[in-house]
């Protein structure tokens, strides 16, 4: 499961998906991570340089950091960036940008729900 993040400055990967890679992986450092809920998490985390990613036909090959995540990769501005500009098409799901001169078109694979809420207290 790869999140695409606009708000994310770096790229992060599943710790136990690096561990299963054996990647080779610079010296542990310690960062500082705000997440979804707006609380900060201390992790004493492991930077991958140059890790090759297959997203849906295309391939790059990106730094990560190892953190315990709910889904495999988190894709921040570090990556977005590579794109340079990139059109959203909310109907249909899908960003279209090019990476080193092809086009990449992105589109979601699982299906969205019709019906959703979301709960909030006021």
């Amino acid at each position: 499961m790869i999140f695409v993040d606009g708000g994310s400055i770096h790229n992060f990967i599943q710790s136990s998906v690096m561990k299963y890679l054996n990647l080779p992986s610079s010296p542990k450092l310690w960062l500082q991570v705000m997440v979804g809920n707006i609380t900060n998490m201390e992790c004493n985390t492991t930077s991958y340089s140059q890790v090759p990613i297959d997203i849906q036909g295309h391939h790059f090959t990106l730094d990560q950091f190892a953190l315990p995540l709910n889904g495999d990769l988190v894709l921040g501005v570090q990556w977005l960036k590579e794109l340079g500009p990139v059109t959203m098409d909310y109907n249909i799901i899908t960003m279209s940008s090019s990476h080193l001169g092809h086009p990449v078109i992105l589109q979601v694979d699982v299906p969205l729900q019709a019906n959703f809420s979301f709960n909030t207290t006021i």
